[in-house]
């Protein structure tokens, strides 16, 4: 009974260590975004907190805004903008992209060559077919090795740490 109690409690350990782990990745790699803003056609600069959401009836929106990145930072960038990304800089370089990114999951791009630590400049325009237009920005999750590497030595662990438990 004793010894099944311990082990319970190195399982908990265990699990609340790899969450803790995980969590610190995940808030020591966000990006932050500063300076935020959006012009509609023809109009003047306006100052928004990402995620942009307004409601607008442009047809093109010019979206800009700089992010924050740590010296350990995510490569992948995933954007969601609606209705659709139409062209992206980042520090003043365009950014070639190999596929349509619409509103409706947004896409992960990677933006190695573009991005350093520090400040970085970005520049979106997104069309939009009336309604509300919208522009997110954040890390990666599912591409880049920043955080599948943690994660499938997560899983390897968990199936390593049970297989010899269980023996």
């Amino acid at each position: 009974m004793i010894k099944n109690l311990a082990l319970y409690c190195i399982d908990v350990v265990m699990v609340l260590l790899l969450i803790a782990l995980y969590l610190s990745l995940m808030y020591f790699t966000k990006i932050e975004v500063i300076n935020a803003t959006y012009t509609m056609q023809g109009g003047k600069s306006q100052a928004f907190e990402h995620p942009l959401k307004i409601r607008t009836d442009a047809k093109e929106l010019i979206v800009e805004m700089d992010i924050l990145l740590p010296k350990l930072h995510s490569n992948h960038l995933h954007i969601v903008p609606d209705d659709c990304l139409t062209a992206l800089w980042v520090n003043d370089s365009l950014v070639v992209l190999d596929k349509e990114i619409c509103w409706q999951r947004g896409a992960s791009v990677n933006l190695k060559q573009y991005l350093r630590s520090g400040e970085n400049h970005l520049k979106a325009s997104i069309t939009d077919k009336g309604g509300y237009a919208r522009f997110k920005i954040m890390p990666s999750l599912q591409t880049d090795p920043l955080y599948l590497v943690p994660t499938i030595l997560l899983v390897i662990g968990i199936f390593f740490y049970g297989y010899f438990r269980l023996r």
